[in-house]
């Protein structure tokens, strides 16, 4: 199971889809979180806004190549139950207690930090190489994820 299913971030099929599609048209106004809306709704604004993200998003298909694949659409179609088993289980090995701590916080943690490198490593830090768009390398995102 990956962290993204862990962090409740969707199947893998649509999450890739909007990793692809955000590196397509980084930090413009078809980025589906782009920092120049600012700094929170590049944080986690843009996820509580499903009209936007459906407005933004609308082209799907640059995940063929993962569709093929049954491993995938096996996931897709059965992702919920994956999040019902894994909660399951934590409740069974600790009880409530580690229900909050392995899959609430933990879960509230994975998405602050996966949203900081849509923020922060955007807004703050050191750029080396001309890219045209406004991503950085941000020493205090990245030194305790490698």
């Amino acid at each position: 199971m990956s962290l993204n299913m862990i962090y409740i971030q969707r199947d893998p099929i649509f999450w890739v889809s909007m990793h692809r599609y955000h590196h397509q048209h980084v930090d413009s106004d078809k980025d589906p979180h782009s920092p120049i809306f600012g700094f929170w709704f590049s944080h986690m604004g843009w996820i509580f806004d499903n009209g936007y993200i459906l407005e933004k998003y609308q082209e799907r298909k640059n995940v063929e190549d993962l569709r093929k694949q049954a491993f995938y659409r096996f996931i897709k179609r059965t992702y919920i139950l994956h999040l019902y088993a894994f909660a399951l289980l934590i409740y069974i090995l600790g009880g409530f207690t580690y229900l909050v701590w392995v899959v609430g916080v933990s879960t509230t943690w994975g998405y602050h930090v996966t949203f900081l490198v849509n923020s922060a490593c955007h807004i703050w830090g050191n750029q080396a190489w001309n890219t045209g768009d406004l991503s950085k390398n941000n020493w205090q995102v990245f030194k305790k994820r490698q």
